[in-house]
């Protein structure tokens, strides 16, 4: 009789242990997710019915990667680099966007974007704003062989989170704005046609344009930038955007973007950031 006793405490006693155990391992999983790694784990319970015995279940967890902080090429880029001209973007650097989502520039300086070379869409004051703009000789380059209307470059990194080999200095398909809001001109435009550069016309009503009549008000700092907040000084500003449906990515893939950005004026100013799709 004792040692039926004894067998009896021991069973009570490795149920014990299986129910904790098993309570252990899931909540170890919960915190430690290996990747496409399959665990079969005791749970004591079961949630289709009343009954709370034991059972096994065979469980997967599939971590999620976490994608890097999308940093630029390092590549240099020839003349002028001024990144505050690109002021903000959306999605910010170490930030991602997916289906139904837009990438957004935000543009600030003395002169209005660059919309493209030659017969770009109609020139407009402050604010305006065009959807699928024109953005007119697209084999016009600057002397990095960029294109001067505000484009993005796309790289597939979901094999090769490093990877750069869709970029403008890679001789990578740049992608036009779906839209944009605020002021612009064509290349080589100074005044005239309702556009202006706030250099020659030191107009602060008019130059400091904040209010782009867009969806998204001008962001109050840089999330690129540790400058000086520069909305009180006189400037053009726009909000050029990129819907990621538009862009003929494949479902869950990874991207890195790259933004360049044109001033146009007399020393040719780029501005350039990076961010990442997850689509």
């Amino acid at each position: 009789m004792k040692s039926i006793y004894i067998i009896f405490l021991l069973i009570v006693l490795v149920e014990a242990l299986l129910i904790s155990g098993g309570i252990s391992l899931k909540k170890n999983l919960s915190t430690n997710q290996d990747s496409g790694t399959t665990y079969t784990v005791i749970d004591d319970k079961n949630t289709t019915t009343s009954d709370n015995s034991l059972q096994l279940r065979t469980i997967k967890f599939i971590a999620v990667k976490q994608l890097p902080a999308a940093n630029c090429n390092s590549t240099p880029i020839k003349g002028s680099t001024e990144n505050s001209i690109l002021w903000a973007t959306s999605p910010g650097q170490n930030e991602t966007v997916g289906p139904g989502g837009s990438i957004k520039a935000f543009y600030k300086d003395e002169w209005p974007i660059t919309l493209g070379s030659g017969d770009v869409s109609p020139l407009n004051g402050n604010p305006g704003h065009i959807v699928n703009p024109n953005v007119g000789n697209t084999g016009v380059k600057d002397q990095n062989n960029f294109p001067y209307y505000p484009a993005i470059f796309i790289t597939d990194i979901t094999n090769d989170q490093n990877s750069v080999s869709g970029d403008a200095q890679n001789g990578g398909k740049a992608y036009p704005p779906y839209e944009i809001y605020g002021t612009w001109k064509a290349l080589g435009v100074t005044f005239g046609g309702g556009v202006y550069s706030c250099r020659e016309r030191y107009d602060k009503n008019n130059c400091n344009g904040l209010n782009l009549g867009g969806p998204d008000a001008f962001p109050s700092q840089s999330n690129l930038l540790q400058e000086k907040d520069a909305r009180n000084e006189p400037f053009t500003s726009a909000e050029i955007i990129w819907n990621v449906d538009n862009l003929g990515l494949t479902q869950g893939h990874d991207y890195r973007v790259q933004i360049i950005l044109h001033d146009g004026d007399q020393g040719g100013d780029i501005g350039q950031a990076c961010t990442t799709i997850r689509y």
